[in-house]
């Protein structure tokens, strides 16, 4: 054999004998050096206990593995913080030569978990001191440069303030230029690449940069995308599982900046697709409750948890085929908003100097299966102790159907009718506004019903409906104004079912005009016109004219009621009379004028050949109920004006307000039922009692 060729043969032998004795070496040092980098890492971060379950060198290719890893922190060893079956880590030749340590580090399978307990002391609540300055203490180890990669992790957190553990799970991570000795220019020096899945289907991407040493905790500048969100685990984690939210899907981008010397959350988009709320109402919903504003004042300030965080920017937020449902009462129907399109943009959790609302808002949505809703306009959202808005509104051909169930606890009859409506809704903590420019409301069939089981329910509702009509009066922060409204074609009455027998006194075929109706005395003159049938019968105008209230109220109101049917009102004069008519109409004429605390006028009735006692027809009744209608009939019969049979009762109502600080609208109330029980039956029944 040539000599060259045995040359080879040795230097080959030796070679494999120094790779075997390298090997050997390498496998006879492991656990000694497993043991070795255990206690380094335990001594570098006192307040954790790290294990190390196998070490295996790869010394021919500078890399080593690590299995069942398990990171658990002192003071609250449960869960463990960590628990990683395999690390594995592959040196870089290259950066050894300048005496710094370079590695690719792989984290296969890694489960993460944390509670709040651990939480709170990561962040230096609780914690030992030295948790504060582990960043130093990494700081000072030799030079490193680094690269993390993370397959198929999981993440675990439980406690406060979710009920449940949320897991993120699918979670790969891509960290590059990890390094304890960054450049003075490298703000975030770490190339952070982050994708990962979470609340069932929910994916979460991240892409950015990071400084895991600044203190006191890591810091982090990044895009974040959020797909897929389903509303309903969510919400069972934070356990809201019985919220009004049943369904909808989150989607959002935002830049997110936080650090020691900044933080910042930007969200340039945030859309909420097909959200469903499901809202059953209180069963003491038809009772009227404090003012709005009064009330939020109580309730816990949420805007204040809200603007204590760092400054969030919401530059477009949306949703999409809303759907909401408010259930009046459990055995009802529905009222139900739909196909709901909202959007709203330059949203901020920090004061500005822009104007008083900086969002703009718009929404579109149908109530029920004819409505057309829209609002336009702009918003405060963080505004305390309620939200603010100044929008132009819009309703079309809502039916009244519709809302059936909901007028029905502030005991309303809604029948049918359709109404139309447009005007500017502006609401602060220091202003209110309801400026209608016109509204239409037609066909209209709608009764109030007085009940003998909610009468005292009915009278706290109405003290409470004046007080809050006189504070509105009072408050110049407060304006309710109707620049044009008409009521076309309706039917509108009162139902007592608290009488025996019950009845009802309505106006039917009503037309009526309303303009320049202000809470505010600046305004201007108020006109009103009503026509319509008293009873299906009478021809009846009402006309009004309303003066600023400067302070106390000022208008003039005339009302004439002529031809109506006697019999139509039967039913009221048994409940109040026990008088029956068999014929006769009725008429009614009134001039009242209130100005300066005191009112002057007078109401009244007339009747015509009103028959009370008809012995063909009663001839089956008892004798006793028979002869006392033969003795009012004969009263009416003392007073006839003949020739042309009519009976009237004038009554002066002049004198000043038996409460001076009265609104307007409860002194037309009590003078509309003095006028009924002080004139209108007595000129029926005052034999009755005589």
């Amino acid at each position: 054999m040539p000599r060259r060729h045995r040359g080879w043969i040795i230097a080959g032998i030796a070679a494999a004998l120094l790779v075997l004795l390298v090997a050997i070496g390498a496998r006879l040092a492991e656990d000694p050096l497993r043991r070795y980098a255990e206690g380094l890492a335990n001594e570098a971060l006192p307040d954790y206990r790290i294990t190390i379950g196998e070490l295996d060198l790869h010394p021919l290719t500078l890399a080593a593995e690590l299995r069942d890893v398990v990171v658990r922190l002192q003071a609250h060893p449960e869960p463990p913080l960590a628990d990683v079956p395999e690390v594995r880590a592959d040196a870089r030749l290259l950066p050894l030569f300048t005496g710094k340590l370079g590695a690719d580090v792989y984290l296969e399978r890694p489960a993460l978990s944390a509670t709040k307990q651990q939480v709170d002391a990561l962040l230096g609540g609780g914690a030992p001191k030295q948790t504060a300055v582990w960043q130093d203490q990494v700081r000072d180890l030799a030079p490193f440069r680094l690269a993390l990669f993370v397959h198929d992790g999981e993440v675990t957190y439980e406690g406060p303030p979710v009920e449940e553990p949320v897991r993120v799970h699918g979670l790969i991570v891509t960290a590059e230029n990890l390094t304890n000795r960054p450049g003075e220019d490298e703000r975030y020096p770490a190339k952070l690449q982050v994708r990962a899945n979470t609340l069932e289907q929910a994916q979460v991407s991240i892409d950015g940069g990071a400084d895991p040493l600044a203190k006191p905790t890591p810091a982090v500048e990044a895009d974040v995308q959020l797909s897929g969100l389903d509303v309903r685990p969510a919400l069972k984690a934070i356990g809201q599982a019985d919220a009004p939210v049943k369904a909808g899907t989150v989607e959002a981008e935002a830049h997110v900046e936080y650090g020691p010397a900044r933080q910042a959350v930007t969200v340039r988009r945030i859309a909420i697709q097909a959200p469903k709320i499901d809202y059953a109402a209180h069963p003491e919903s038809g009772k009227i409750r404090k003012d709005v504003r009064e009330t939020a004042v109580e309730a816990e300030a949420w805007q204040d948890r809200i603007t204590a965080l760092f400054p969030i920017t919401i530059k477009e937020a949306s949703v999409q085929d809303g759907e909401v449902i408010y259930r009046p009462r459990v055995d009802g129907d529905a009222l139900r908003i739909h196909d709901l399109d909202v959007t709203a943009s330059n949203i901020h959790n920090r004061p500005s100097e822009s104007p008083e609302f900086p969002s703009d808002i718009r929404a579109v949505g149908r109530l029920e299966k004819s409505a057309r809703i829209t609002l336009e306009g702009r918003a405060d959202f963080f505004a305390q102790p309620l939200p603010g808005v100044d929008a132009q509104v819009q309703v079309e051909d809502l039916r009244l159907a519709g809302l059936r169930d909901v007028a029905e606890p502030f005991n309303v009859q809604l029948r049918q009718g359709r109404l139309d409506l447009s005007g500017r809704v502006t609401y602060t903590h220091a202003k209110a506004k309801l400026l209608l420019d016109r509204f239409l409301l037609e066909d209209a069939k709608i009764d109030y019903v007085h009940r003998p089981g909610t009468k005292a329910e009915e009278a706290a509702r109405a003290g409470q409906v004046a007080e809050q009509a006189k504070k509105a009066q009072r408050d110049p922060t407060v304006q309710i104004r109707v620049g044009h409204g008409q009521v076309l074609n309706s039917e509108m009455g009162f139902v007592n079912k608290a009488a025996s027998p019950d009845y009802r006194v309505y106006m039917a075929e009503m037309h009526a005009e309303m303009d320049n109706f202000d809470t505010r005395p600046e305004q201007g003159t108020g006109a009103v016109k009503v026509t319509g049938k008293f009873m299906g019968s009478g021809p009846t105008v009402v006309m009004g004219t309303f003066r600023p209230e400067k302070p106390a109220p000022d208008f003039d109101l005339k009302v004439k009621i002529v031809k109506t049917k006697v019999t139509a009102l039967n039913d009221v004069l048994r409940a109040y009379g026990n008088v029956d008519t068999h014929g006769g109409v009725f008429a009614f004429f009134s001039e009242l004028s209130v100005r300066d605390n005191r009112i002057d006028g007078y109401v009244k009735p007339l009747l015509r050949d009103v028959e009370v006692y008809d012995p063909e027809k009663d001839k089956d009744k008892a004798l006793t109920h028979k002869m006392y209608q033969a003795v009012v009939g004969g009263v009416l019969g003392l007073l006839e004006n003949r020739p042309r049979d009519e009976v009237a009762t004038k009554t002066d109502v002049s004198g000043e307000l038996e409460d001076p600080q009265a609104s307007t609208w409860q002194i037309i109330g009590n003078l509309v039922q003095n006028a009924f029980f002080k004139a209108i039956l007595p000129g029926f029944a005052q034999g009755a009692v005589g």
